[in-house]
């Protein structure tokens, strides 16, 4: 049973932790079904030459002189029929190998972690195992197993059933006419059992996610615990502010566009200001330094706002104005010429 307690979505670090642990949300039916398909397509698409494949190994085997049975000839022989019946099954076994991975990439991604294979005493224990058999999700194992085999089995004797007066005859054909007939009742047999197994295997996926997520969740007391380990760690907290600063910093070089002018010192500060007749004091928009006052100035010519000299203005503005506050009353009047001059006007230089 689920514990009543847990209630809260599980966060970020706890479903990494699981992942590392290779807990995923996979369904087996899924897999299974992907395989059976990926078989059936390639028997579709590569059936003749597998019947020729077949037809003709059984008939060298078959048909061919009475062999003198020892300890070599039979082992000879052994050989020699494994390696043909690896050779026809080859394309089947290479389309259901694909089929296995694509699903599991499907279902949980690229996922590699040795923990499952970490020796833990535990799993020796029978106590937990047998706690495992008598769970819901035992029980809910237990269920899915049986309808597989009652379902499966109840169509394989309906097709059989159908196909029984057809089965008879089989000792009247060729070979050849035999295993056609035979590849097509096996094909019909495995399209209708793969139908029941896609019911089943949607039905599981939708289950196994349910019950991961229900797995994973926490109560209110862990989530609150693990909000202040991750509030405590330097490192969390120095990514934190690296992230706000280049949040920062983005949205003041995107305000740079909107200033009236940029003052330099001239190499290696910018100041960029904003000031309309509807604002009581100009408004800083960008600073920088170095990179960023290039950065700063490069954007100001593209979009053709003055770019001025004045060590003086600029090192004081720097230094005591933040990005977004008003200029003080002790730098009005340096700014306001600076204003006033571009009014009137004058010519400026953007270079």
């Amino acid at each position: 049973m689920a514990d009543p307690s847990k209630t809260e979505q599980a966060t970020p670090k706890r479903r990494s932790e699981a992942r590392g642990r290779g807990q995923v949300a996979k369904s087996t039916e899924v897999n299974s079904l992907l395989i059976l398909l990926s078989v059936l397509l390639t028997i579709r698409f590569t059936g003749t030459h597998l019947l020729w494949s077949m037809e003709n190994f059984l008939r060298r085997f078959l048909g061919g002189a009475p062999i003198d049975w020892t300890p070599a000839t039979a082992l000879a022989i052994f050989n020699k029929l494994l390696l043909e019946i690896l050779l026809i099954l080859i394309p089947i076994m290479v389309a259901a190998l694909l089929a296995g991975l694509a699903a599991n990439l499907g279902q949980v991604g690229f996922l590699f972690t040795g923990a499952p294979l970490k020796p833990d005493l535990n799993r020796l224990n029978p106590i937990p195992g047998f706690s495992r058999l008598v769970s819901r999700r035992g029980f809910i194992e237990l269920i899915k197993s049986l309808a597989k085999i009652a379902l499966t089995g109840l169509v394989a004797f309906v097709t059989l059933k159908g196909q029984f007066p057809s089965l008879l005859t089989l000792t009247q054909k060729d070979l050849g006419a035999g295993l056609f007939q035979l590849s097509g009742l096996a094909y019909t047999l495995s399209l209708r059992i793969l139908i029941v197994l896609l019911i089943i295997a949607i039905l599981d996926y939708f289950y196994q996610r349910y019950d991961f997520e229900e797995g994973l969740k926490m109560t209110r007391e862990e989530v609150r615990d693990e909000m202040k380990q991750a509030e405590g760690d330097p490192h969390t907290r120095g990514r934190q502010r690296a992230r706000m600063r280049q949040i920062a910093m983005r949205r003041m070089i995107a305000a740079v566009p909107e200033a009236q002018v940029v003052v330099t010192n001239p190499v290696h500060l910018a100041v960029a200001m904003k000031y309309t007749e509807e604002m009581d004091a100009p408004t800083l928009v960008a600073k920088g330094a170095g990179a960023i006052a290039e950065k700063i100035k490069q954007i100001a010519r593209d979009h053709q706002i003055p770019v001025l000299e004045n060590k003086e203005v600029a090192r004081a503005l720097f230094k005591n104005v933040e990005v977004g506050d008003s200029i003080p009353p002790d730098l009005y009047r340096a700014v306001a010429e600076i204003i006033a001059f571009l009014y009137r006007g004058n010519k400026v230089s953007t270079s």
